[in-house]
């Protein structure tokens, strides 16, 4: 999926369909922290530019765990090297709490 669909459909309508179709009855959620825009959380040199915000993949994460129940995470692809401010390393931090949250909500 492209971030300009994600955008434009918001993170519910981007992605309910395809979760909707999955017979799992629980899901994992593997996050690479170089999808957000470097310019904002600089994960990786490898991260391509026009990225999701923090915020947009927080949506993303709350839409997945509106449809299913979020059982295991991972969040990867981190270089602190890179991220001399701790922009995508908050970044990922806000993602493991709401990760935490919204799995032992359901």
């Amino acid at each position: 999926m492209r971030v300009e669909s994600l955008r434009e459909r918001g993170p519910a309508a981007a992605l309910g369909p395809a979760l909707r179709q999955m017979r799992a009855p629980q899901i994992h959620v593997h996050v690479d922290l170089d999808v957000h825009d470097p310019a904002l959380a600089p994960a990786n040199e490898f991260a391509p530019p026009d990225g999701l915000t923090p915020v947009e993949m927080q949506d993303c994460v709350r839409a997945i765990a509106a449809e299913r129940p979020i059982r295991s995470a991972t969040i990867a692809a981190y270089d602190p090297a890179v991220d001399p401010r701790g922009l995508a390393l908050e970044a990922g931090l806000q993602l493991i709490e709401l990760l935490a949250t919204v799995a032992s909500a359901r």
